[in-house]
């Protein structure tokens, strides 16, 4: 996901191998949860549905609720997560 400090065009990205998406991007797989990937955190949420998100780093957002999964790397110790990692400990609290 672009963001909005990821100020360099296309092309320096793609020379790098990323593949910039386009916001938001919803993906469906079986046996977990629907899963929205985006930069903002999206309002509302239908039940059901995570919405993994930055933009907000680690300042709290009164929207932002049980269905959100904060990936800002201020809070996520400044390190990539697999996306099983992620939604297990969002699917078991």
């Amino acid at each position: 996901m672009r963001g909005n400090h990821d100020r360099r065009g296309v092309a320096f990205y793609e020379n790098l191998g990323i593949r910039l998406v386009k916001d938001p991007l919803i993906l469906i797989l079986e046996s977990w949860p629907r899963l929205i990937f985006s930069h903002r955190p999206v309002f509302p949420l239908p039940p059901g549905v995570l919405n993994l998100h930055g933009h907000i780093h680690n300042n709290p957002h009164p929207e932002v609720g049980p269905q959100h999964v904060n990936m800002s790397v201020e809070v996520r110790d400044y390190r990539p997560w697999r996306l099983g990692e992620v939604v297990a400990k969002k699917t078991t609290r």
